[in-house]
């Protein structure tokens, strides 16, 4: 039995590092969710409502509640009729004030990969549009999780929330990472769920060569790939005579209508990438986020470095492009809790 109690917390803060942010919260009541079910997630807004979606095998639980008292106001048990054995849930959506609740599947029969949605009624707490197929691929590479395949889909918005990129990687045609170029599958999604364009695209570099490392799209439904790329099939990381790394960071951008990729090289310098993302951010730019470390293979995080990708295909450090932290804020950060502040941002 999973007891849930809903929130609503209201923020109002200064950004400083001097001073802490404000915040107030508001406490509903307590619920009850049937055992063994998977908390999906909450979505709403303050003026339809607010919804808790969860699922135990072929049932999904809908519970709705009041934006601003909280109170629940309806419970629906929705039969899944389609469920199988291979039915996998993938992500709730907000995509421009339109919620979408994401499935994935396996046919068996035709050896198809399927995702579908589901478009969700905030207000009314109801499914509108039930098992809508969205598209469908041969087999798609993941992660083996208690004997089934899962993680096959990466979601990603643009900043404005207009549309969805859905990326995946088809199964290897080549068992060795030395002779394996993979294949990457984009499909982009308007509010409606309506699809802009789509493409399957073999990478430039063998497995052995390239990393994906993130995918991103803007709000022209360009997408974008941001990839490792080392010198040789060798791997590693830095040169032993030169002390300089043995890799590149480059961006491919994928357009609609367009089979040709453009490549774009990131300058990272003499210094070592370790986490490193690409996003859109509210001026429309795609910001490159990295941190770096001076020593290859390093434990410790000395900085961050900035990069911004205009319209042109032209890359430009953000300002001065490094920005090294304090040593006395390093004294009092373990790794542990820097990447903790990534992920948070």
């Amino acid at each position: 039995m999973n007891k849930v109690i809903v929130v609503i917390v209201l923020m109002s803060c200064n950004l400083s590092f001097s001073q802490s942010s404000k915040f107030s919260f508001k406490l509903g009541s307590e619920y009850v969710l049937p055992r063994k079910t998977e908390n999906l997630a909450f979505f709403g807004n303050e003026t339809d409502g607010i919804v808790n979606l969860s699922l135990k095998k072929d049932e999904l639980f809908m519970f709705r509640f009041d934006p601003h008292t909280l109170v629940q106001t309806k419970a629906k048990t929705i039969e899944l009729p389609e469920y199988t054995k291979n039915f996998n849930s993938e992500l709730v959506a907000d995509l421009g004030l339109n919620y979408y609740w994401l499935h994935s599947d396996w046919d068996k029969d035709s050896e198809r990969e399927i995702l579908y949605y589901d478009k969700i009624d905030v207000s009314s707490g109801k499914l509108v549009v039930s098992n809508k197929k969205l598209f469908s691929a041969t087999k798609i590479s993941g992660n083996v999780i208690r004997y089934k395949v899962d993680f096959k889909y990466n979601f990603n918005f643009d900043a404005g929330k207009n549309f969805l990129l859905v990326n995946y990687r088809l199964v290897p045609e080549e068992k060795s990472d030395k002779k394996n170029f993979d294949k990457i599958g984009l499909q982009v999604f308007d509010t409606a769920m309506n699809k802009v364009w789509s493409g399957e695209f073999k990478m430039p570099y063998t497995e052995a060569v390239m990393d994906n490392i993130d995918f991103s799209i803007d709000a022209k439904g360009n997408a974008y790939l941001l990839a490792k790329v080392f010198d040789s099939d060798k791997r590693k990381e830095k040169d032993n005579e030169t002390g300089k790394p043995l890799y590149h960071f480059e961006v491919l951008k994928f357009s609609k209508g367009k089979r040709d990729l453009t490549h774009t090289v990131v300058n990272i310098g003499d210094f070592f990438i370790q986490k490193a993302a690409i996003i859109e951010n509210s001026l429309h730019e795609m910001v490159i986020a990295c941190t770096y470390s001076k020593k290859a293979k390093s434990k410790t995080t000395d900085g961050v470095f900035l990069a911004l990708l205009d319209t042109s295909g032209i890359i430009n450090k953000y300002k001065n492009g490094y920005y090294e932290f304090p040593l006395d804020e390093m004294k009092n950060m373990n790794q542990g809790d820097i990447k903790e502040a990534w992920k948070e941002n």
